[in-house]
């Protein structure tokens, strides 16, 4: 009877240690990426798009007649319109103390963490005693793409969430009727439609997982049905969609525009590595992955040094999932055509490729810890020690910079909003000035002279003649006026 209480009561401290560590990592991963919300967001990109939503938000335009400035792009194609029409939804919301789409960015990633949560206890197909899904969520953390892509409203972050929600939706099929696993397969079917209505062939992604799923979690009814019972609902909901003028005109132009020009390489990307056309792996092996494979090899060495292995349960699903990552970037590798960030939706199957590798020693070394109660002490000290001087550390640089849609709305106050500015011909590539000119000033940029009473200028330009700096703003741009003219 003692046996049994003791066996019981380390059961329960058990779950409650990892169900504890889980949530402390959720939270901490959510604060953190918040406070890098707060300053300028890593790509332009997702700027851009922001400017797009808040012009079909402000302005009556349909789903599918996207603007982005009056000078370029006054036919936004570059994506499909999905992604721009839900970041729309959050400018419509009543003022917020912070911009939309920051707070559209957290509502996703808190989306995306739930997905992690859930798919590490689908994947272990035997029953569990705790969620330890602290592990899966703390390498998403540590992870420097993924921090950087999430801070950014990019559309390669939804594109995360619909493979993750395909694979949790596949994984909970284990040993379901053959009905159930029918409608789960119309359902991926519909949400790989949607994929491809955000990112065009890019959201093809979710089909994937259904023809690796039953090599690894053996299902007949997912072999069956998994790979063309999906293909057809996307082609048969295209199909549809493409039967509507609007929608017909906009996608046959966005393929022209990008998916050929992209297979015919007049789009390249950043290759200025050492590397070459595999700057991506580079990517990968040095910074997006280096934490995750350190770990995973320090964990082979352990189980080494013990004569141990992990079980057959986590090998699969290690193995699983490094499969999907591999599938998910080898196109970008091949291509060699996209940014770093295009394979954020790969990342998280990586993560839980090595997640799984070290599972079994990061719950035990944990739970020597949790049992001892000085050292839970002293982890919980240092932990939360660390939290706060890195929190301090942040919020000197916001009362020392100030955050960063402030630094532009304070630079574009003296311009009325929708004029057009002039530009010097040294910043016509500089599209992230067109991204925070729309986005922050409600204003275009034009780059021929006599069009407008304000110059926007920047180190790179010509100070213009006869006109006063109105102000200086970031990146050490200066607004500057005509004398002949008044603001």
């Amino acid at each position: 009877m003692n046996n049994e209480n003791k066996s019981q009561n380390k059961f329960i401290s058990g779950f409650k240690a990892h169900r504890l560590m889980s949530l402390t990592a959720l939270l901490a991963t959510l604060w953190i990426i918040f406070l890098k919300m707060l300053f300028e967001p890593t790509f332009f990109d997702g700027v851009t798009y922001a400017a797009v939503a808040q012009n079909l938000a402000s302005q009556p335009q349909s789903f599918w007649q996207l603007t982005y400035t009056e000078t370029i792009f006054s036919n936004f194609v570059e994506h499909p319109p999905l992604f721009i029409w839900l970041l729309h939804l959050a400018f419509l919301l009543p003022p917020l103390p912070f911009p939309p789409e920051l707070c559209f960015n957290f509502l996703l990633l808190f989306c995306i963490l739930i997905l992690i949560q859930k798919i590490w206890l689908a994947a272990q197909v035997k029953t569990t005693p705790h969620s330890s899904a602290w592990i899966p969520i703390t390498f998403f953390l540590l992870t420097p793409l993924l921090r950087e892509s999430f801070s950014s409203s990019l559309i390669d972050n939804l594109i995360c969430a619909f493979n993750l929600l395909t694979v949790l939706l596949l994984l909970s099929c284990h040993n379901a009727s053959i009905k159930k696993v029918v409608r789960t397969c119309v359902f991926v079917g519909v949400i790989t439609f949607l994929g491809v209505l955000a990112k065009g062939p890019v959201g093809l992604y979710p089909l994937l997982p259904c023809i690796v799923v039953p090599f690894f979690f053996p299902n007949q009814a997912i072999r069956r049905y998994g790979l063309f019972l999906p293909l057809i609902v996307c082609l048969f909901l295209l199909g549809g969609l493409c039967l509507q003028d609007n929608a017909y005109t906009y996608l046959s132009q966005y393929f022209h525009q990008q998916v050929i020009a992209s297979l015919l390489g007049s789009r390249s990307a950043a290759t200025d590595t050492d590397w070459g056309h595999l700057y991506l792996l580079q990517r990968l092996l040095t910074q997006d992955l280096l934490f995750v494979i350190v770990l995973s090899a320090f964990s082979i060495v352990v189980y080494k040094h013990r004569g141990e292995k992990p079980n057959k349960q986590d090998l699969t699903a290690s193995s699983f999932f490094f499969v999907l990552g591999a599938l998910g970037t080898l196109p970008l590798l091949i291509t060699a055509k996209q940014w770093p960030f295009y394979n954020v939706p790969a990342l998280p199957f990586f993560i839980f490729s090595g997640a799984f590798m070290v599972k079994e020693l990061f719950e035990s070394f944990y739970l020597d810890i949790f049992n001892q109660r000085i050292l839970r002490r002293i982890s919980i000290i240092v932990f939360f020690l660390c939290v706060g001087l890195w929190t301090n550390h942040k919020f000197q640089d916001l009362q020392r910079e100030g955050v960063y849609w402030n630094q532009w709305y304070d630079f574009f106050e003296r311009v009325p909003k929708g004029i057009t500015l002039e530009t010097c011909t040294n910043l016509k590539r500089d599209f992230s000035l067109h991204a925070y000119a729309k986005r922050f000033g409600t204003v275009s940029l034009f780059l021929k002279e006599g069009v407008s009473n304000f110059h926007l200028t920047n180190s790179t330009c010509e100070k213009p003649k006869d006109a006063t700096l109105l102000a200086k703003g970031p990146r050490d741009y200066e607004l500057w006026i005509k004398h002949k003219s008044n603001p």
